[in-house]
């Protein structure tokens, strides 16, 4: 495992991963590369309202969703970077 910044990609002559050239000019050998995706919020549409956001661009809300603008909710993965779907939170007196 390498965690130093890849600046190329480096392929043989079939087209074939063959190794990662990193920023120090190194270049490490490799079969297979897998790189983490990197989450962005896309909240273009709710920074343009005004809604405060966090230092990574996720917009905040209070428990209910609600925004700082009022009457704006927010929810799924435009305030929480694991969400994949709008889901709802679960309360232990509030029933299915």
């Amino acid at each position: 495992m390498v965690e130093e910044a890849v600046d190329e990609i480096v392929v043989d002559r079939t087209d074939h991963l063959s190794g990662v050239r990193l920023a120090n000019g190194r270049v490490v050998p490799r079969e297979v590369l897998f790189v983490p995706p990197r989450f962005e919020p896309n909240s273009a549409v709710l920074a343009g309202l005004g809604c405060d956001r966090d230092p990574d661009g996720w917009v905040l809300v209070d428990p209910n969703g609600r925004t700082t603008i009022a009457g704006v909710w927010a929810a799924g993965n435009v305030v929480d970077p694991r969400a994949q779907l709008i889901s709802r939170r679960s309360r232990a007196s509030s029933g299915p």
